[in-house]
């Protein structure tokens, strides 16, 4: 169950995020969703949200070159033992620009700018996070039918009720017939084999199909159709 936590900056500190892919953003943590996602206030205003499976420690930082750091959730974060996920080319780029924002508010506050008018480039990933959050949740399921007769597979999302058919041709000489069905959203699927020809459900099943990932299974031989 996600416990919603709210954390609030002391003026003399600032809260510093450290990323998987190495990066740091450092600004004002507004909101963190444990195991879903943490929402950091940079300090030229942009706002930046990423998922929580992505950070690997909270710290706070006093302003002062000589101040101390204490850690913050980091046990919470980092399970022992487990493998750290492949990082998209979006966390990259979230990276490249935390840095690049992070540099230039240095700079300007050195210089005693200001950063209202900033150009704002967290927008420009947005398309690239919609794109990586999709291929992070999607996977295929192929069937493989033995049968001299066609079968027809009704997969139904167990969280959602959404349905995908997969139709799988007929069998012939000894040689099996496989079908596919691409772009499937990941999760645990009932799954219910029918016949063609007379409609009755020959077989019945769970199936979990991961993201990323292509799974397969072999239908049940028999006589029937």
């Amino acid at each position: 169950m996600s416990i919603p936590l709210l954390i609030k900056a002391q003026s003399s500190q600032i809260d510093v995020v450290h990323l998987n892919n190495g990066s740091i953003l450092k600004g004002t943590v507004t909101e963190m969703m444990i195991n879903e996602s943490l929402t950091i206030k940079m300090d030229n205003g942009s706002i930046i949200k990423v998922k929580f499976a992505e950070v690997k420690k909270v710290v706070k930082e006093t302003t002062e070159e000589t101040g101390t750091i204490e850690v913050v959730l980091e046990d919470e974060i980092e399970e022992e033992g487990k493998p750290k996920k492949k990082k998209g080319k979006f966390w990259k780029a979230l990276g490249n620009i935390a840095v690049a924002t992070l540099n230039r508010t240095a700079e300007n506050v050195k210089n005693g700018r200001s950063d209202e008018n900033t150009y704002d480039e967290s927008s420009d990933i947005e398309e690239d996070e919609t794109e990586n959050e999709i291929n992070e949740n999607i996977g295929s399921m192929c069937f493989i039918n033995p049968n001299f007769y066609s079968r027809k597979v009704v997969l139904t999302n167990r969280i959602t009720g959404k349905q995908e058919t997969i139709l799988v041709g007929k069998a012939s000489y000894g040689k099996t017939v496989n079908s596919c069905a691409y772009d499937i959203t990941a999760g645990i699927y009932d799954c219910k084999v029918y016949t063609t020809f007379s409609r009755k459900m020959i077989e019945q099943y769970n199936i979990r199909i991961n993201p990323n990932d292509e799974t397969s299974k072999m239908l049940t031989k028999n006589h029937y159709n």
